[in-house]
């Protein structure tokens, strides 16, 4: 059993033991009828137990996504049903479900509505409270991992070996009229100031992810034998999206760490389609693959708290090439 579900299990038993006792103490004000009360304590919560999961259950599917009145239909008929099911337990079940007791129905409809609602307004406080916290801990693990990735993608980009790479490469191509050694300067510098400046958010346009992705892949393929084998193709109207910044960066890394450098063949594939964005790489394998690295390690703990459920990231092997999908709800 997971810690978080282990937790879970011991909120929920914590809640109802507590509510036990609380209704207990209630009942046994006035008069104690000895076991009779344990049992008819026991029989009161069975509506109780219904309503709260049903709560829970349709606040986490609507309130969250702030639908609010297909919640408000849904727990109306949920809290008729409750009452009903309540007279009907204490009227012609409670034989069936405890022989040697018999009750009957003590509070008037009124009551058990108030005993209803409290409880509709407990487990709705609680869950939203539990949900402010997870929310306020994923963001700040979320802060933690983008100014690792921030880091490390940085780091990348103004280690000796980049650096010393690309502008060696970008030299060796300068002359009075070679433009391109102004192109090239030009990507490096604005890939630069994408790191720097740009990245700090939680969400940034795609279109801008995208043109740093394609200067990377541009100073990349200087020190490749046959740049041409590099294709980096775009399917779909990116502009109006939004992505997590550096979100698919270490996919384009790995692909270019591991290639075959002697037949550098990378494709790199981005389609977007109702909202949703597939990311695909493919290169011709060199250097063994590190599936654990630290960039798709930290990549995986992104995604799990960026898009939690709504992303899909797979890796395999098919024939000499290394291949990755990363599927994503643009939706957010």
């Amino acid at each position: 059993m997971s810690k978080i579900s282990q937790n879970n299990w011991l909120y929920n038993l914590g809640f109802w033991v507590i509510s036990f006792i609380v209704l207990y103490k209630i009942f046994t004000k006035d008069y104690h009828n000895g076991a009779a009360d344990v049992v008819y304590t026991i029989l009161f919560h069975i509506s109780l137990i219904v309503l709260v999961y049903s709560n829970m259950v349709f606040l986490e599917k609507w309130v969250l996504s702030k639908k609010y009145l297909p919640y408000f239909m849904v727990m109306l008929v949920v809290g008729a049903l409750c009452l009903a099911m309540h007279y009907l337990i204490f009227d012609f079940l409670s034989d069936f479900i405890f022989p040697g007791f018999y009750f009957i129905t003590y509070y008037t409809p009124g009551s058990i509505i108030q005993f209803l609602i409290s409880y509709w307004i407990i487990s709705s406080l609680l869950l939203l409270s539990r949900n402010w916290f997870e929310l306020k801990d994923r963001q700040v693990k979320l802060e933690q991992e983008n100014s690792k990735v921030m880091l490390g993608a940085l780091k990348s980009q103004l280690n000796p070996h980049f650096l010393f790479n690309s502008l060696n490469n970008i030299y060796s191509l300068a002359s009075p009229e070679n433009p391109v050694v102004r192109n090239y300067l030009m990507k490096l510098a604005d890939s630069l100031r994408y790191m720097l400046y740009e990245t700090n958010e939680d969400f940034v346009p795609l279109q801008n992810e995208v043109d740093y992705l394609q200067d990377y892949i541009d100073l990349e393929k200087l020190r490749l034998s046959h740049p041409d084998k590099v294709i980096f193709s775009i399917e779909g109207n990116i502009k109006g999206h939004l992505i997590a910044p550096l979100i698919l960066l270490p996919l384009v890394e790995n692909s270019f760490k591991h290639v075959n450098k002697m037949n550098p063949e990378i494709e790199l594939k981005l389609k977007i389609q109702t909202g949703e964005l597939l990311f695909e790489t493919n290169n011709q394998m060199g250097e063994p693959v590190e599936k654990g690295g630290v960039g798709l390690i930290n990549l995986q703990k992104r995604l799990d708290l960026i898009y939690q459920h709504k992303y899909e990231l797979d890796f395999f092997k098919e024939g000499a090439y290394y291949k990755s999908k990363l599927r994503l709800d643009l939706t957010l």
